[in-house]
């Protein structure tokens, strides 16, 4: 989680609900798969991916896809 949000927002645990005692573990304990809550987050909060050649807005999805995940345990 936190390589995801530094890697592809910029942002620290502690930018995110993430940052608060207890948030993941009541995702986990409520099933909530990382992808689907990374990518509550990114609509939440509008966020934009900072990861991206050519980077723009209002041509690339900001979400969070299961490719992502896998390279991020690859990379941790």
């Amino acid at each position: 989680l936190t390589y995801l949000l530094d890697q592809h927002y910029g942002l620290t645990l502690n930018d995110t609900p993430f940052g608060n005692d207890g948030v993941v573990q009541e995702h986990i304990d409520a099933g909530i798969s990382l992808c689907d809550a990374m990518n509550f987050i990114v609509e939440k909060f509008d966020l934009v991916r900072t990861d991206r050649r050519g980077f723009s807005a209002a041509e690339q999805s900001p979400l969070i896809s299961s490719i992502d995940i896998l390279r991020a345990r690859r990379a941790t």
